[in-house]
């Protein structure tokens, strides 16, 4: 047993952490006499309130004041409360639990080995919340480090060290965020490799994990030597946990595994990060349309004859570099954090290089991309409809695209389909790219959207019944 005073100080800790046969089992918290457990406080003071959310967190801790002993797994109560009788400073060795539950709570609790999760949801479960401990741990050992309260800055070091020369600007709890998530993901792609996490420290993970994946591993080796083993209360959990995980049990075999992972553990992590950072799953499938589509546009419409190999072509991420992002919704007031909001469309389509459409066709928005919204737009500009046609007024627009007063048009859909007329003419224009709204499709995305609609079939009838 280890007990608080050997642990590096790390804001909001349990006092003692349990290890058994040399593997961490759990952690124990010891409260005044008296004051109960989580599950029978009645009023739980602020720094009882700021502990539990974290302990909350971990997969096996012990909660006790000498006569109530509680066992919980990331903040469920297992069993009933374990109880005793008489006053623990003055029954001495009349002190008995009144039934057999108190044998239970600590067998349990002694016996914890981690449960490999038996799909990705059970995955992200167990590892979104010790990633988030992790991440509160390294945001405590920042301020600790600032206050000349660590003899070693080696986590203000680091995050200098990539503020430098990786990610400008990131530091505090950015950096934390950033460092937590890697930490965790190299260990999961570890275990996605087979490597075994039996009796080895992260320095031989590292090791293993470089030997097919670099990057990913200097990186994990870079960020834990010298820093979470031996100064954190979650490294050793997290190893237990993830060590734990058998990805060919859990995963179908596609890529698609991978992404739903990520979308899923943001999801439990971190809600306001998905959101901000715009993580949400998009079938294997339709991404592997999409980049396939993009080469072909640049070999056979762009004159990159080598596609995305073309040295002058660059491929950037809007999301990763910044891009400001604005929208003109007349019925959202609300807008999420780095999103800005314009009073008119005309005002949006003046801010931006790129005016996407994402509305349905009614009386009020027909039309609504006319002259002034493209003469806003300008000659860099850039209008994708991927809508309904009839929100373009197409005479406006063949006539902009014409005299040179807009760049390009990328159309999904057209007023006339088949096209014609007016529609024809978009059609054929040099700075017009048409797709015939089915940019869903591949060999590989019709027997997907198949096999969906006959498993929700499935799932109808099977609750009906």
């Amino acid at each position: 047993m280890l007990g608080e005073a050997t642990l590096t100080t790390l804001g909001v800790r349990p006092d003692y952490a349990v290890n058994v046969a040399g593997a961490r089992v759990g952690y124990i918290e010891v409260k005044a006499p008296g004051r109960g457990v989580p599950s029978t406080w009645g009023k739980p003071n602020p720094h009882e309130r700021k502990q539990w959310a974290i302990l909350q967190l971990l997969p096996n801790v012990l909660y006790t004041d000498g006569t109530q002993w509680a066992l919980y797994r990331s903040g469920e109560l297992v069993g009933q409360v374990a109880r005793f009788h008489g006053d623990l400073r003055k029954a001495a060795d009349k002190l008995q639990p009144v039934d057999g539950e108190f044998v239970r709570v600590i067998s349990e609790f002694l016996l914890w080995e981690p449960e490999p999760p038996r799909s990705i949801r059970q995955l992200v479960k167990a590892v979104a919340g010790l990633c988030r401990v992790l991440r509160g741990e390294v945001l405590d050992s920042l301020d600790r480090e600032r206050r000349g309260e660590e003899r070693d800055k080696v986590f203000s070091e680091l995050a200098d060290d990539w503020g430098r020369l990786l990610f400008p600007g990131l530091a505090g709890e950015k950096f934390a965020d950033a460092y937590a998530q890697t930490v965790t993901f190299a260990l999961l792609l570890a275990r996605v490799e087979g490597i075994g996490f039996q009796g080895s420290h992260l320095a031989d993970i590292a090791r293993l994990l470089g030997k097919k994946h670099s990057l990913m591993g200097k990186a994990l080796s870079v960020l834990t030597a010298d820093t979470v083993e031996g100064r954190s209360i979650v490294a050793t959990t997290l190893l237990r946990v993830i060590g734990a995980v058998n990805w060919d049990q859990i995963s179908d075999g596609s890529a698609d595994s991978y992404l739903h992972l990520y979308e899923n553990f943001l999801e439990l992590y971190d809600p306001e990060l998905r959101k901000e950072s715009g993580s949400y799953y998009t079938p294997n499938s339709i991404v592997s349309f999409m980049v396939r589509f993009t080469d072909e546009v640049l070999r056979t419409r762009l004159g990159k004859p080598r596609g995305f190999a073309t040295e002058d072509v660059t491929i950037v991420d809007p999301a990763a570099l910044g891009f400001p992002v604005h929208v003109w919704d007349p019925y959202v007031a609300d807008l999420p954090p780095g999103v800005t909001g314009h009073a008119t469309l005309a005002g949006l389509a003046a801010a931006v290089n790129h005016l996407t459409l994402h509305v349905p066709s009614t009386e009020e928005t027909r039309g609504i991309v006319d002259r002034t919204v493209l003469d806003a737009l300008g000659p860099a500009g850039h209008l994708v409809n991927t809508a309904r046609g009839a929100l373009v007024e197409e005479d406006a627009l063949l006539a902009a695209l014409s005299a040179g007063t807009l760049g390009f048009a990328s159309l999904d859909v057209l007023a006339g389909e088949p096209p014609s007329g007016v529609s024809a003419e978009l059609a054929g224009h040099d700075r017009v790219l048409v797709t015939p709204h089915v940019a869903y499709l591949s060999t590989r995305s019709l027997p997907m959207l198949q096999r969906r609609a006959a498993e929700i079939m499935r799932d109808l009838l099977t609750t009906a019944g």
